[in-house]
């Protein structure tokens, strides 16, 4: 059996980043309205993805792209995905965690088309326990035998459909669906938040009581992608007294080079030293390392708006000395920079001996790092920058302020295919990231493979081997 799952590992990383699934269908009669997580799969849609064809009967063409992926694993396990012998329209992986995450059990349904065709398939595998009751093939990936009956009886008393926006949210066109409710679970809970700090419960358990449903949808040579955060009530959780919408004024700082800027405004609520105590508790950290991970934490209690992050320049992976740019930028409680930047400094030079100078009003260089590259920091307001460059404020951005305006968080990649790094990386096409969130754990953006004619996961699997 575990030899068997081996060989289908690739594969289910496939599925589990690229499948797709169509609208609502019996199914989901079989999920248990309080699995801790679902995960909507369709075989058809990635096979149309990739450029393959299928014939009326189910029979699958595959492309050339397919057919090497085929090459690279196991041909009976390929054999046994294209079977027509399952609906491949939409297979749901079930999972159930116990009093810990090395407590799973984890289930893979499928509707069954054609019986005697998938008990061909299976021939292949002997040791691959496949269940068929109602019509519907069962397969335990991890867990316990008794778990099937568990399942179905927990689907027939209360089943996900019964839900409306979970099943919704399962039962849409979109590219994978995943729903992740820990809530549910509340022995799983207990047991997280048993040496939790009081500072850091209240946001901690508002996580851990939401339900999270993800979804990804193709679109041409584009991936679209959504998330979005419930209470049990299937109304959005709010966040807003952690986060913040971001300020755009960071992009003065920037270079027109920074091919990848990311931004996101947290206020001084959020509970930096209560997570980090839970985290060394749970990690059992000790000595130096617990010391280097809460002094670091002392300085991020002292943020208060926009953390941004800009970089970029010419650069090519294989270059000893590539030209790049980079920035740093923080709002930050008064006084806070200050103390930062005066210990950034004062450690650079007393404890590294590294060659410091003073550049200005609260405005420092530091040299001797790497060849040629001087990191410079300074105190603007109650604003820190740190930058690869000399800081001028009189920057600019491939991006507008519109674009991180009314948002919590932003993230913008945009790698030409003709850019160095891109044709390091011998990429037969560019790639563009933007990514938006809000104040409810809820996101939306793509990734587009720009110059390329073909579908999103056709030109991926084209570079593949």
């Amino acid at each position: 059996m575990k030899h068997n799952l081996i060989k289908l590992l690739p594969i289910l990383a496939l599925l589990f980043t690229l499948g797709s699934c169509s609208k609502s269908s019996g199914i989901l009669e079989k999920v248990p309205a309080d699995a801790n997580a679902v995960i909507s799969i369709g075989l058809d849609n990635i096979i149309l993805s990739t450029g393959s064809t299928i014939a009326s009967n189910g029979e699958v063409t595959p492309s050339a792209e397919l057919s090497k992926l085929i090459n690279m694993t196991d041909r009976n396990v390929m054999n046994l995905l294209l079977s027509p012998g399952i609906d491949r329209q939409q297979i749901v992986i079930v999972e159930d965690i116990g009093q810990s995450f090395f407590d799973i059990n984890m289930m893979v349904i499928a509707k069954i088309n054609d019986e005697k065709e998938l008990k061909a398939q299976l021939a292949s595998f002997p040791q691959m326990n496949v269940q068929i009751r109602d019509g519907y093939g069962y397969l335990l990936i991890a867990g316990k035998e008794s778990y099937l009956d568990s399942l179905e009886t927990r689907a027939k008393e209360n089943p996900i459909t019964n839900v409306s926006w979970k099943a919704d949210a399962l039962s849409k066109d979109h590219a994978l669906a995943f729903m992740n409710d820990l809530a549910a679970n509340s022995a799983l809970k207990d047991a997280l938040t048993a040496k939790m700090p009081a500072a850091a419960q209240s946001m901690l358990n508002k996580i851990l009581e939401s339900t999270v449903v993800c979804s990804f949808n193709f679109d041409g040579n584009k991936l679209k992608f959504y998330s979005k955060g419930y209470d049990a009530a299937g109304k959005n959780v709010d966040f807003s007294e952690y986060l913040t919408d971001v300020n755009p004024d960071f992009l003065k700082y920037l270079s027109k080079s920074d091919f990848a800027v990311g931004a996101a405004g947290i206020t001084s609520s959020f509970p930096w030293e209560g997570i980090a105590t839970w985290f060394v508790n749970l990690a059992n950290l000790r000595g130096s390392e617990r010391m280097m991970v809460m002094t670091v934490v002392d300085y991020l209690k002292g943020v208060n708006g926009t953390i941004a992050l800009g970089f970029g320049g010419d650069i090519a992976v294989t270059e000893e000395k590539p030209n790049f740019h980079g920035v740093l930028y923080g709002e930050m409680l008064p006084g806070e920079n200050l103390r930062l930047a005066n210990d950034i400094f004062t450690i650079a030079k007393t404890t590294f001996r590294l060659d410091c100078k003073t550049e200005g009003t609260n405005y420092y260089s530091i040299g001797g790092m790497m060849d040629g590259i001087r990191i410079y920091v300074k105190c603007v307001d109650d604003n820190l920058i740190v930058s690869l460059n000399p800081i001028t404020g009189e920057g600019e951005s491939l991006y507008s302020a519109s674009e991180f305006k009314g948002r919590t968080g932003a993230f913008y990649l945009d790698l030409p295919k003709d850019g160095s790094l891109a044709a390091s990386l011998n990429l037969p096409f560019g790639i563009e990231v933007e990514s938006t969130s809000g104040k409810c754990l809820d996101s939306e953006g793509s990734v587009t493979l720009t110059d390329s004619s073909m579908p999103f996961l056709q030109a991926i699997l084209s570079v593949i081997g």
